[in-house]
């Protein structure tokens, strides 16, 4: 009797979304085809951004292996490495911006300087880091300007972004319910940091 050998990355992926607190039937839900990105050096495809089994698969590794977690405080720090801290209304975009990628980075498990400036080796990160953008430009109606700005982008990167998530969102119903709890999230945070106002306490305290 022979006994035929597993098909080991549907086991993996399966058992990824139930340790992630997924139905058994996510694998059925979640398009198995993506558009796959081509890299101009190595010509190697690449899964493309915001691909929920990238991304999935990105935040149960980090569970297993990243233990510290980050403050809000410092999220703010690694932003302000590559802008200047803004005013006005352009305070108010930069600290949903900020409130956004800290609760992206929290749910996959990305550090400070992770989500903020680009890793071209990990495309994961790069799928976290465009819904994070996406989030704050369609819920918290921030400029595509200052969200460049805050992310290290043009704001036609940022544009590309947003227009990219919303397109995945409507063919995957994974990425949907991930990008809808992410919603709550921020607007939770965003309520808690009285509209961005203690979070300019809590950087003048920093610096």
């Amino acid at each position: 009797m022979t006994i035929e050998p597993l098909k080991t990355k549907p086991l993996e992926l399966q058992l990824s979304f139930d340790a992630l607190g997924f139905g058994p039937d996510m694998l059925g839900t979640v398009p198995h085809e993506f558009k796959r990105k081509r890299s101009r050096t190595t010509g190697i495809s690449r899964t493309c951004m915001a691909d929920p089994y990238g991304l999935c698969a990105l935040r149960c590794q980090r569970q297993l292996g990243f233990r510290r977690s980050y403050s809000l405080g410092e999220y703010a720090s690694a932003a302000l490495q590559h802008t200047a801290l803004p005013e006005g209304k352009r305070f108010r975009d930069f600290a949903y911006c900020v409130i956004a990628a800290y609760a992206v980075a929290g749910r996959y498990f990305l550090k400070p300087d992770e989500i903020f400036v680009e890793r071209r080796d990990l495309v994961e990160i790069s799928g976290a880091r465009h819904i994070a953008q996406h989030l704050a430009v369609e819920i918290g109606r921030c400029s595509t300007v200052m969200v460049g700005q805050v992310f290290d982008r043009h704001h036609a990167s940022v544009r590309n972004a947003v227009d990219r998530v919303a397109v995945l969102r409507l063919a995957s119903p994974a990425l949907e319910a991930e990008v809808n709890n992410l919603e709550n999230v921020i607007l939770d945070l965003w309520a808690l940091a009285d509209e961005g106002e203690s979070l300019r306490k809590r950087i003048a305290v920093i610096a």
